[in-house]
Formats: C-alpha cells, sequence, structure tokens
C-alpha cells in the first residue's frame, strides 16, 4: 500500500527518532574484510546470532562494529586514536580485546556453554588483532567506529513532549536535590543503627601513594595507572569507607543481590563490591575506586510511593589524583539517581553555572583531603546518603554505642555470573529485571529506559535534563577547575 505525503513524513520522523534510540547488543559490520577469513567471519556471525536469540549478551561494554572481538567503555573509547603511536595502539588493542574475551567467557556461561566453546573465537580475534597491530590505516579505519550509545531513548523525549514536561522535572528535581544537601549532616535517625567495617588491612601511606602512581602510569604506554593484584587490593583498602546505616528493618541490611527460578534473590551478609576504573584530569588519566552495597528494596513510604520498589543500593566513588590522594567523591544509587558530588578542599573547584550546559550538578559540602575512611551515613528505607564524617581522626567515639560488623570484599565483576540456577541478575540490556519503579510511568518523556530501575555499570544515566552517564571520562573537565588558592 502507498504511503501519502503525511504517511511518508510520519515514516521518516518515526526513522530519524528510532535512530536516536539507545543500541545494545551487536551491530552490523560497516566494513567488508573487517575480519581475517570467511571462516571466521562465519564463526564470529553465528556466535553473535546465538548469543542475540537466547537474550545472553553481556551488556558492560560495546562491541565495535564489525570488530566483534574489540569491546570497548566510554573511557577507552574517549581515546583520540589518529595520536596513537605503535605501543599505544597495541596497549589499546590489547585492552578492548580482553573487554571482549571476558564478554564472550560470560555470554558462554549465559548459554550454558563450556570456556572451551570460545577456543575457535579466540583464534579467530588473535589474527584479527595481528592484522589491526601490523597495519594503521586498518586500525584507524576501525577506530571510525568505535562509539559507546548513550543510555537514552530519543524517541521517547520527542513523542513525550520532552521541552514541555522538562521544565517540571527539574524544578521537582532540583528541590529534591536542593532538600538533601541542605539537610546533610542534619538527620536525626529515628532507628537503631549499624556500622559496616572494613578489615584491617595494609594500607598505604602518603609517601608509598605517590610512588605507586609513578610506577602505575610508567607501565602504560597509553599513561594509564596500572595496578597488580596486591596493589589494587591495598588500594581499596587505603581509601575504604565505613558504612553508618540506620536499620528499620529487613530492607536496611546489607547483601548480595542475584536471581533464581522465580525472580529477584536477596542475601544478608556484609558484603562491599569494589570496581577501579578510569577517568580524564586535562591529559591526565585518573584512577576512580567504587564501593557499592545492595540493600533488597527501597521501602514504602506511603501507600503510592513512585520511587519504592525491589532491590536498591549506594555507590560511593574516589577519584585519585597523579599523586593518589582524594580529589572527588562522588555517590549514586545504582538506579543512576541521586548523583551526589563532594570535591576535595583546595583540590577541585565548581566551574560557574553560566559554563554549564544541561543539568547542573548537586555539589555538596567540601571534604578534607586527608578523608581515607569516610563514614557514610545512610537513613533507612530510601536509602539516601545523609552524612559525612572522618573516621579514624578520633571520631570513632562518635559511633562507639553502635553494633559492628566488618564486611568483606567482593569484585564487581561476581554480580555478571549467572547464579548456580543459570540466571543473571542484569538483562541484555544493562538493566535488572524486576526492580522497575512506579515513576517509570512518569517520568518516561524524560528518555531514560525504566527510571528508578537498578543498572548494570556502564548504563547509569544520571540527568534528565540533558544527557549525561556516571561513566563519563570527560566529567571532571566539564564541571570542575583548578581553585585559584587552596583554602585551609
Amino acid at each position: 500500500m502507498a504511503l501519502s505525503v503525511g504517511g511518508k513524513s510520519l515514516f521518516l520522523v518515526l526513522v530519524v527518532l528510532l535512530g536516536g534510540c539507545a543500541v545494545h547488543g551487536y551491530r552490523a559490520s560497516p566494513l567488508p574484510g573487517a575480519v581475517v577469513s570467511q571462516s571466521c567471519q562465519m564463526m564470529l556471525q553465528n556466535w553473535q546470532h546465538q548469543v542475540t536469540d537466547a537474550r545472553a549478551f553481556e551488556a558492560k561494554t560495546t562491541p565495535v562494529p564489525g570488530f566483534p572481538y574489540l569491546r570497548v567503555n566510554r573511557f577507552l573509547a574517549s581515546f583520540d586514536h589518529s595520536r596513537l603511536n605503535s605501543s599505544q595502539r597495541n596497549e589499546w588493542l590489547a585492552a578492548a580485546w580482553r573487554n571482549a574475551r571476558q564478554a564472550w567467557l560470560l555470554e558462554a556461561a549465559n548459554l550454558g556453554r563450556p570456556e572451551s566453546d570460545i577456543a575457535p573465537l579466540v583464534t579467530c580475534a588473535e589474527a584479527g588483532l595481528a592484522m589491526l597491530s601490523a597495519d594503521r590505516q586498518a586500525f584507524l579505519a576501525m577506530a571510525k567506529s568505535v562509539h559507546v550509545p548513550d543510555d537514552y531513548v530519543t524517541w521517547q523525549r520527542a513523542v513525550g513532549l520532552y521541552p514541555v514536561v522538562m521544565p517540571l522535572v527539574k524544578f521537582r528535581t532540583d528541590n529534591l536535590f536542593a532538600e538533601l544537601l541542605d539537610a546533610f549532616e542534619d538527620y536525626q535517625p529515628q532507628y537503631p543503627r549499624i556500622v559496616y567495617k572494613p578489615n584491617q588491612e595494609p594500607q598505604y601511606s602518603d609517601s608509598q601513594l605517590t610512588a605507586l602512581m609513578k610506577a602505575s602510569r610508567l607501565r602504560s604506554a597509553l599513561g594509564i595507572p596500572r595496578f597488580s593484584h596486591d596493589e589494587r587490593a591495598t588500594l581499596f583498602a587505603t581509601f575504604a569507607p565505613v558504612w553508618v546505616v540506620e536499620q528499620r528493618g529487613d530492607d536496611d541490611q546489607i547483601g548480595i543481590p542475584g536471581r533464581g527460578e522465580s525472580g529477584l534473590m536477596f542475601e544478608a551478609q556484609p558484603v562491599v563490591y569494589q570496581k577501579l576504573s578510569y577517568t580524564r584530569w586535562g591529559s591526565l588519566s585518573l584512577p576512580q575506586l567504587s564501593y557499592l552495597i545492595w540493600f533488597p528494596r527501597r521501602t514504602a513510604s506511603g501507600s503510592w510511593d513512585i520511587l519504592a520498589g525491589e532491590l536498591d543500593g549506594l555507590l560511593w566513588r574516589v577519584t585519585l589524583d597523579a599523586q593518589g590522594k582524594p580529589m572527588l567523591y562522588d555517590s549514586i544509587h545504582p538506579c543512576g539517581c541521586f548523583h551526589l558530588w563532594f570535591p576535595v578542599r583546595g583540590q577541585l573547584s565548581p566551574r560557574p553555572s553560566s559554563d554549564i550546559s544541561g543539568e547542573k550538578p548537586a555539589i555538596g559540602m567540601s571534604l578534607r583531603r586527608e578523608l581515607r575512611h569516610p563514614a557514610l551515613s545512610i537513613a533507612a528505607g530510601s536509602h539516601y546518603l545523609v552524612g559525612i564524617r572522618p573516621w579514624g581522626y578520633g571520631h570513632e567515639h562518635d559511633h562507639s554505642e553502635l553494633d559492628s560488623q566488618v564486611y568483606e570484599w567482593r569484585d564487581y565483576a561476581s554480580l555478571l555470573t549467572p547464579s548456580p540456577s543459570g540466571h543473571r541478575l542484569f538483562s541484555p540490556t544493562g538493566l535488572v529485571t524486576g526492580s522497575e519503579r512506579p515513576e517509570r510511568f512518569l517520568l518516561w518523556p524524560m528518555g531514560v529506559p525504566s527510571p528508578g530501575a537498578m543498572r548494570e555499570w556502564g548504563h547509569h544515566a544520571t540527568a534528565f535534563q540533558g544527557r549525561r552517564h556516571f561513566d563519563d571520562p570527560n566529567l571532571l573537565d566539564r564541571y570542575f577547575v583548578i581553585p585559584e588558592q587552596d583554602v585551609d
């Protein structure tokens, strides 16, 4: 049936809008001959079809279209590939291949297949990597396809009349952040609290941190601080937070999330997940230490609480400078919500609001540089971060009357593996099915898929106005400047 002029116009509009959707999964190759042989191409395509059909795709990193043996995150995608020398190109390729291999192993597990099943894929990948390493022009052609899609759905903003709805949402979110920051440190708990403390593990002194950071950068042609397993463990222990959690009920016990035959599962256990990532500050690549706790659910505050639902958490991140000292702390809930920033006094100053487009960052008080083990106060039910105090400088007595437990470490990667029943926590789109919130029915015009639902790393959209992601490596440069002078 022929389309009318109006129908054609509508069709074209829909094509453009759908082109702005968040894209997850394998994408078609824009480059013929991206793999080294026809047999490899067929093998890789067959793998992609199996993964896609079984909804087994691992969404933490993004495949490079046409080069399924390379996967990138936002940091790796942010390099200027045209300026890389041979050693830097090889290191970049090794990092992208490492991401792809990890994803293949997880996808094999999702399919219920043994690790040995990816061996032929690895052979093809190694041949492709050798080709890209030897041929700069082939590498640059590949680099044109390197892109991590944002986690916003453009057509939802268009259909939902985003320009009309946005001012109302902005008014409410601005008020919410103002309330959170105004009440910060003044929160009065109504229920007992429990303290979750890290183990007494070895930690670095300031001089050791400086030496470590210098040595770690020298290990990388790209200037990315690289740490051994033991160095990483000591680094996380050096800045490990203390969690002071108000306990109203079972919803406020931290633990281990998972998925079984009947849906989401949760085991109450003092566990903190850790993840190492990287960001940029000018020409420097800097390490970021993320500490994550999970709760079984956010408690409803009434009969109609649009923010309540299954599974909740809090993620605390520490950004270290070139000497290994904290320069910025920030936090989100695993939905990407309630992003709060706490710059370190004398290290960073917020940019003027006039220099910032989109949603302004919710910046709280400046913190002391020596705040190695902050005591993070967390409210019952909502799990809002409501206070930060030093720990280890004579303030322990502030919580001496509280029950305490020592928490154990787990790597964030352990959240990505299937449970014994074969089910996994995160979906192929990076969301946690079953953690949806009623707010999604009101906020869908903002373009964020399922607002309020828990998300996998790499999929935390943190703003309704404009577009912003928690793992964007350019956030520091976008929102902060070096202070004109240190403040005592």
